[in-house]
């Protein structure tokens, strides 16, 4: 993403639009979706969470349940 650790609010309602629209075409809407990044910030929207790669450990403990 442009300027790295910055998530623009254009981009990251598209992505947030994007990855609810793939979890429905998957069937899988009750399922958490991430986008990892390589910025700061993590945000969260209903089911949908951008999360920093260096935080990549807390979303493996998720991945455990």
């Amino acid at each position: 993403m442009a300027g790295g650790d910055q998530v623009r609010s254009d981009h990251c309602l598209r992505f947030f639009a994007s990855l609810k629209k793939w979890s429905e075409l998957s069937g899988r809407e009750d399922k958490p979706a991430w986008l990892v990044y390589g910025g700061d910030r993590e945000m969260q929207n209903g089911n949908v969470t951008i999360i920093p790669w260096r935080k990549l450990s807390k979303l493996a403990g998720q991945l455990g349940n």
